[in-house]
């Protein structure tokens, strides 16, 4: 038998931006936490089928615009 990770990357700077199937992603036993990085949430999830949603806030900086 083989056992693979599969790693899903979200655009998110908090895991409390994350829903699955429009609940927070935290609460989901297939899918576990691995780490934040570059502005991105990353979790290792189990096979199945998903609906996920990320709102990561995007800030505009106009430095250098007049």
């Amino acid at each position: 038998m083989y056992i693979h990770n599969i790693y899903v990357y979200f655009p998110a700077k908090d895991i409390t931006e994350i829903e699955e199937g429009g609940n927070n992603i935290s609460g989901v036993k297939d899918i576990q936490f691995v780490k934040i990085e570059n502005d991105n949430a990353i979790f290792t999830v189990d096979s199945g089928n998903y609906s996920f949603e990320s709102q990561l806030k995007l800030e505009f900086n106009p430095k250098g615009f007049n």
